[in-house]
């Protein structure tokens, strides 16, 4: 024998060899058993049972009694034309049952289904043809998701709204000719319509003039904005234009815009943000709203020279000399200063200008700069403000104690270029994604920076699946709650609000503003609107704060560059090359009590003799001062904030702050302590819950980046999956359906998952 063949020989029983081995060791047949399981009025044609190997299909012909017609399969294809069932690849014994239903359709009629498809990623289960069995079962899908899917149309009217449409052809819905001439229409999702309503556009503006992300065209009364593919795929909604003069009109003041032309419809503040969904199968449009001068005759005024703070790029609206309103001898209910008082620009109030003054509304020009204290005494009727961010000097001494008190609507318009971008992000860019999620459901998770820094929204959305995400961490000197109480309008039943916040004062339960608040707030200035103002003290110092200290000392930039430079993802959460390693860089201290006397007001004074006195243990069940957001005014403004964003009909729960547990204080790492405090939230808030306890929120310093509640990229995918798991109880999740830590992978966006396959023991272990 030659000796190849006897290499041949030996390898073949090698083989051999291993097969027998094999199947004793008892591993599954090579071919499995595929059954097609009917009832009443299906006839099957071909071999029943099958037997294939794993990863092939299995296919019967099948065929209906007269009087029936085919209904359903499950787990399973069928081709209506050809009668056959497909089951492909498969990987174990399978059953599939098929389901007729009686009919008085005719199937041996022929009728034409012609599918005309708005987009090339448009699906049908059956391939158009001129002729197709009357009865057919026929589901066709939307695919296109870059687009707003409008519906599916036949003969001029929608027959659903549905991306998934399904339907049976049968004669009663064919034309006249016996064809279903079914079209799936889209709309742009890229366009907004401003009306001028009467005014006139300024071609030399710079939000006319455009930039590389959208394209702007004027013809007649309407304005066309097209934003780009690459703005939209960060920001996901329109910028308002903000009030640089791209609109005017002659004796009158731009207030707002609105969705109807006389402004009775849903309003926007100028450089807000706007859904671009078609309304009506329509572009959003949006009608300048214009407020007329007050009388010039009824103002006293005088000249006045304010020397420019900053060079003309950082403030081009400012006006240097002008005029100061200093008297007034009119009656009316609403009060329009107006731009220019015989040709020269009002840019400044006077002391005293309004005493006692009946007026409800004061619509302030996007000129002004100054207002000075005293400004409005005894305006008892005011009840609402359009409020020019550019203010420079204005303190809350411009209104007196009976002016300020029936105050409740604040409405800012933008009139500067936005400038908070590099340093915290974009956080407009949330606000974003809120709106233009509002027909799904919602995962709406509010804090301050330890929620944008150790959130993964893009895993989390894809381990709750029916969930969108929305990641509105801010800052923790911003009060959180304004947020929660605007809910009202944005939120609905389906969405589930978490209530994340840090151990600050401005995010539990403060009044009184602080102008990190009103930055963080820039280019959702539309917020403004739904909350209640008399709530809060300290707007105006905190906006001449705010401007002074920041705005008039900032570049400016556009809404639309701003993905550009962020340092966040579209989805909102905080991305740095140096946060997926495991060490710490920061001296911190963090109090798991979220005292506010710790942090925020009184920073470097706290000691633990000082607190023990002035706040004693609250597993006392007699006392209720053991922290001082438990104080009347802060728990009445908070629950007043959940209670709003309750009315929307969303669940409310309190999530507790990321802590690392090297930076707790030696009182607060016994169990009794930590659990006081889930207590002590609960006893406090009317949530509607907590999200797990305060405990798994405890994680190793390690998993920390640059403070106490920063968390690194690694934190960040074990935080959110601890989320998930205490989302999944809420939901009803079953254990058995619980995914696992890495089982969709490990590539989302601003996680890393240290190559393990599942979630170490990352929390503290309180002490006894």
């Amino acid at each position: 024998m030659k000796k190849g063949m006897r290499v041949l020989l030996l390898l073949f029983a090698f083989a051999l060899a291993a097969l027998t081995l094999v199947s004793c060791k008892g591993e599954e047949p090579a071919e499995y058993k595929v059954m097609l399981s009917y009832g009443e009025g299906v006839r099957v044609l071909s071999e029943n049972p099958v037997y294939v190997r794993e990863g092939e299909s299995a296919s019967f012909s099948v065929a209906f009694d007269e009087g029936y017609i085919f209904s359903s399969v499950g787990g399973a294809t069928f081709d209506q034309l050809s009668g056959t069932v497909t089951v492909p690849a498969v990987t174990k014994n399978t059953m599939v049952d098929i389901v007729a239903e009686k009919s008085d359709v005719d199937p041996s009629k022929m009728l034409k289904f012609i599918f005309n498809r708005g987009s090339n990623l448009d699906t049908s289960s059956v391939v158009p043809s001129l002729e197709i069995p009357a009865g057919t079962l026929i589901t066709v899908e939307a695919k296109d998701m870059s687009r707003a899917f409008v519906g599916w149309r036949v003969r001029g009217e929608y027959v659903s709204r549905e991306r998934i449409f399904t339907f049976r052809l049968t004669e009663d819905v064919t034309d006249k000719n016996g064809a279903y001439n079914l079209y799936s229409v889209y709309q742009d999702s890229n366009k907004l319509i401003y009306n001028l309503n009467g005014g006139s556009v300024n071609t030399e503006s710079t939000n006319i003039s455009g930039n590389s992300y959208s394209t702007v065209s004027v013809k007649g009364d309407e304005v066309t904005v097209t934003y780009s593919a690459k703005y939209l795929s960060y920001i996901e909604c329109g910028s308002l234009f903000y009030d640089d003069g791209s609109f005017t009109r002659e004796g009158y003041v731009l207030t707002e815009y609105n969705t109807r032309p006389d402004g009775t419809g849903e309003g926007y503040s100028l450089g807000s943000k706007i859904s671009l969904k078609p309304v009506d199968d329509k572009t959003p449009t949006l009608y300048c709203i214009w407020s007329p001068d007050t009388e010039h005759s009824l103002f006293v005024t005088e000249k006045v020279s304010i020397e420019r703070p900053a060079t003309e790029e950082y403030a081009p609206h400012w006006v240097e000399s002008g005029l100061k309103i200093v008297g007034y001898t009119g009656s009316d209910s609403i009060l329009t200063i107006p731009e220019k008082i015989n040709g020269r620009t009002v840019i400044a109030i006077g002391a005293g200008a309004f005493v006692g003054c009946d007026f409800e509304t004061v619509i302030l020009n996007r000129f002004i700069h100054t207002v000075e204290d005293g400004a409005f005494v005894g305006c008892e009727s005011l009840r609402r403000m359009y409020f020019p961010d550019s203010m420079y000097s204005m303190s809350n001494a411009a209104l007196d104690a009976v002016s300020a008190s029936g105050l409740t609507d604040i409405f800012v318009n933008a009139t500067l270029a936005p400038r908070h971008t590099k340093s915290f992000g974009f956080f407009a860019a949330k606000l974003s994604r809120l709106m233009a999620s509002a027909d799904e459901n919602r995962v709406i998770v509010i804090g301050g920076s330890s929620v944008y820094q150790g959130l993964g929204t893009e895993y989390l959305e894809a381990l709750l699946d029916d969930y969108r995400v929305i990641n509105f961490g801010t800052t923790r000197t911003t009060h959180g709650f304004i947020y929660l109480e605007a809910m009202k309008h944005f939120a609905h039943e389906g969405d589930i609000i978490l209530y994340a916040p840090e151990n600050s004062s401005y995010m539990f339960g403060e009044r009184e503003l602080y102008w990190k608040t009103l930055r963080d707030m820039e280019g959702m200035v539309n917020l403004y609107r739904y909350i209640d103002m008399t709530e809060y003290t300290n707007f105006f110092g905190a906006f001449t704060d705010y401007n002074q200290s920041y705005r008039y000392k900032a570049s400016p930039t556009t809404y639309e560059s701003i993905c550009e430079v962020s340092a966040m993802n579209k989805y909102g959460d905080f991305l740095a090359s140096d946060r997926g390693g495991l060490s710490s860089k920061y001296d911190d201290v963090y109090y798991i009590t979220l005292n506010e006397r710790i942090k925020s007001k009184h920073e470097g004074t706290w000691d633990d003799a000082n607190f023990q006195e002035q706040n004693k243990d609250y597993t006392d069940p007699e006392n209720i001062t053991w922290c001082s957001f438990t104080d009347e005014d802060f728990r009445s403004n908070m629950n007043r904030a959940i209670a709003s964003a309750k009315s929307s009909g969303a669940l409310v729960y309190f999530a507790f702050c990321p802590v690392d547990a090297d930076k707790l204080v030696d009182a607060a790492r016994s169990l009794e302590w930590i659990s006081a405090y889930d207590a002590l939230i609960l006893d406090t808030f009317d949530f509607d819950g907590t999200l797990g306890k305060a405990v798994s929120a405890i994680f190793a310093h390690k998993y920390f980046y640059d403070n106490a509640f920063h968390l690194n990229d690694i934190g960040r995918a074990y935080r959110t999956y601890r989320i998930y798991l205490d989302l999944a109880a809420i939901l009803g999740i079953s254990e058995e359906d619980i995914l696992g830590f890495t089982e969709l992978g490990v590539g989302f966006d601003g996680c890393i998952f240290e190559g393990t396959s599942g979630l170490p023991d990352v929390t503290f272990t309180p002490e006894d």
